[in-house]
C-alpha cells in the first residue's frame, strides 16, 4: 500500500505482535531475528507463526465471532470438517498443498 519495498524496516513493524506475545516469546524471537538478518519476508512469517504456536498469550488472541444463529459447537463442528477437507485435499496426487 505504501509503496515500499519488502525489505523496508518500519518503525513498530512488531509492536501488535508484542501484544499478543509473551515478554519471554518476543526476547527470543528478537534474538532470533538478530542471528537471522537476512530471511525473506515469507520465511519471518513462519518464524512469527512458529513462534506464536509457542509463546503467544491465549487471552490475547481468542477469536470473536459475532455472527447471529452461529454458536461455539457450530464453528468447531465446521472447523473440523474444514480441516478435513484441507487433508483430503493435502493427500490429493499431484497437489502441493501450501499453508502457513
Amino acid at each position: 500500500m505504501a509503496g515500499l519495498a519488502p525489505e523496508t524496516k518500519i518503525r513498530g513493524g512488531f509492536d501488535l505482535l508484542q501484544t499478543i506475545m509473551s515478554e519471554e516469546g518476543m526476547k527470543r524471537f528478537r534474538g532470533y531475528l538478530d542471528t537471522h538478518p537476512d530471511m525473506s519476508e515469507a520465511q519471518k512469517r513462519r518464524v512469527i507463526t512458529a513462534f506464536l504456536d509457542k509463546y503467544a498469550l491465549e487471552e490475547e488472541i481468542e477469536e470473536e465471532l459475532d455472527m447471529p444463529g452461529w454458536t461455539e459447537e457450530l464453528v468447531e463442528r465446521m472447523t473440523a470438517i474444514y480441516d478435513a477437507d484441507v487433508e483430503v485435499i493435502r493427500a490429493m496426487p499431484g497437489v502441493t498443498l501450501i499453508a502457513p
